[in-house]
């Protein structure tokens, strides 16, 4: 018993380094995006810029956890999903409906925020090129 408990806590303090590592790259690839943003937009817009998509990851993540949660029990033999069409299928679902759910929710700032955008590549060719570079 006492071999099985070393090796327990010698697994969580791996493991407890491995989040300390993966949340201190997380946060190099947060300010990096921020950095890569500033070149283009103001500094309170690259800010608002990288929230959104660190936000917009993590409801992925969240609705991706969901449907695999809901799916635990469900495996086949060889331990993968009975139907991985199905489970993309319920996955890409649940995304649908809390992108869809978080519209609703937030029309009039949606909106607004659209409009801006597109006024903002409409008047400024430096933002329309930049865009262009990083989709290109």
């Amino acid at each position: 018993m006492g071999r099985l408990a070393g090796r327990v806590a010698a697994a969580l303090a791996v493991a407890a380094i491995l989040a300390v590592l993966v949340l201190a790259a997380l946060g190099f690839l947060c300010a990096a995006l921020y950095l890569g943003l500033e070149r283009v937009v103001e500094p309170p817009a690259a800010a608002l810029l990288t929230g959104v998509i660190v936000l917009a990851v993590a409801v992925v993540l969240a609705a991706l956890a969901i449907v695999m949660a809901s799916l635990g029990g469900r495996r086949a033999a060889g331990g993968q999903p009975r139907d991985a069409v199905g489970l993309a299928v319920r996955a890409g679902e649940a995304l649908g409906v809390d992108l869809r759910t978080l519209a609703k929710d937030h029309s009039r700032p949606l909106v607004f925020s659209a409009l801006a955008a597109g006024f903002a590549v409409g008047v400024s060719p430096r933002l329309r090129r930049a865009l262009l570079r990083l989709l290109g």
